[in-house]
């Protein structure tokens, strides 16, 4: 039976981004209900690196990596792989990647994701606080760590961006690496430390953490799939499920990677692709880092999570119902033993998961082109857990009064 509610919103996605969104439209006196098939935080929000990086204002299409993209396609075991039969799938996608990766673009974007991240922190406290759930954060900045110095001059041109930007690190050398990260290999000769950086001990109890103050709030969590809408000129009525007909005043896709679909119906066609990560957890890895450690040089994370560690990391283009690949967990565990050599492997544990990805690293956050009342939330790659609550923020004012703290015409659905 339909019932019929007043300011009510549907956010399709239950995800880190869906939940943030559900709360700061909360914050805003809506009526909020969460639509998925699955629980919270059951993909790419629980098995991720854990980390609030807002220091990672750069994309991933680069000058730099545009030249090593040729190279890293033929490779099978490089940080970079393309599943050969999705190829001619991801040709328009890959088309803009390289152009997103030519020098005015990667200064316009990173301009555009500098004036998204710089509220990481303030978007997050008022959710953090409510939920009771500071203390999985952990403030301790970010290493990158670099095997050679042809390695940090490669990076010192993002380097010089990134500081005039605002952000703030420091050059570590190899002593004072030793000093700070005893277990990690002599082959690492520099380092770059990022302090404004934090990481999450328990990225699934987190966002278990905020889903539950939701719940506690008054908001509604359905386990459905979305099907389709019910509209009526310019506005979205309804949300048709495999199961129910939800009435809504307003809709909001936050359903990552799944979300192409979707926002096609509400007038969006969208470039977002399936970047598949993986990641290994070990409960007992025989090392102590207190540090997140990203291996510049071989693409990967190695983030503490309370007394066990996590490594995540490597990118597969490939189809989203395409099986995990083992050989992706056994290169990232080679690389691992190559900065950690003592580490213990005894118990790993594997998950793979998949990211929204756009090929700009740009989300899409805005409203739909036809609907006044369709909102989008995705596509966040590699920075969905650090900028969720900003996302929320955004979408909460977006849907509330139209107008927004920032400027969000760069993450605009129609910008391609």
């Amino acid at each position: 039976m339909v019932k019929k509610q007043n300011n009510h919103v549907c956010v399709i996605g239950s995800g880190i981004v869906g939940i943030c969104t559900a709360l700061h439209l909360m914050k805003k006196k809506w009526s909020v209900s969460l639509i998925d098939p699955n629980g919270p935080a059951s993909k790419a929000s629980s098995g991720n690196a854990g980390l609030l990086a807002a220091s990672h204002i750069t994309p991933v299409s680069s000058p730099a990596v545009l030249k090593q993209v040729p190279g890293m396609l033929l490779d099978p075991n490089s940080s970079l792989v393309i599943s050969y039969s999705y190829l001619p799938r991801l040709i328009p996608w890959l088309f803009r990647f390289v152009i997103a990766g030519r020098p005015k673009k990667f200064i316009e974007y990173s301009k555009n994701l500098s004036e998204l991240l710089k509220d990481t922190y303030s978007a997050y406290e008022p959710l953090v606080d409510e939920a009771n759930c500071s203390n999985l954060i952990k403030r301790k900045g970010l290493i990158i760590a670099l095997t050679s110095d042809e390695s940090l001059e490669k990076i010192k041109p993002e380097l010089s961006l990134k500081k005039s930007l605002g952000v703030k690190f420091e050059i570590y050398n190899k002593d004072k690496i030793k000093r700070i990260l005893p277990d990690l290999d002599s082959i690492v000769k520099h380092a770059i430390f990022y302090e404004n950086v934090s990481h999450i001990t328990d990225p699934y109890m987190f966002a278990i953490k905020l889903f539950d103050n939701f719940k506690k709030q008054g908001g509604k969590h359905y386990l459905q799939e979305v099907k389709s809408f019910k509209t009526e000129k310019k506005l979205v009525k309804s949300v048709i499920t495999d199961q129910d007909e939800i009435p809504t005043n307003a809709v909001v896709v936050c359903a990552g990677a799944w979300s192409k679909k979707l926002a096609s119906q509400l007038g969006a066609n969208v470039p977002l692709e399936t970047e598949r990560g993986y990641s290994v957890s070990l409960p007992n890895p025989g090392i102590n880092i207190s540090y997140p450690v990203i291996s510049g040089d071989l693409r990967f994370c190695a983030t503490p999570m309370g007394d066990s560690l996590r490594l995540a990391g490597t990118v597969e283009l490939a189809s989203i119902d395409a099986p995990a690949k083992k050989s992706r967990y056994s290169l990232m565990i080679k690389h691992a033993l190559r900065l950690f050599p003592s580490l213990n492997l005894t118990g790993a544990s594997y998950w793979m998961g998949h990211r929204p990805s756009m090929p700009d690293s740009l989300p899409v956050i805005g409203k739909s082109p036809i609907y006044e009342n369709g909102y989008f939330a995705f596509g966040h790659g590699h920075i969905g857990l650090t900028v969720a609550a900003v996302t929320g923020k955004i979408i909460a004012e977006l849907a509330s009064s139209g107008k927004t703290s920032i400027d969000i015409k760069p993450f605009d659905s129609n910008r391609f």
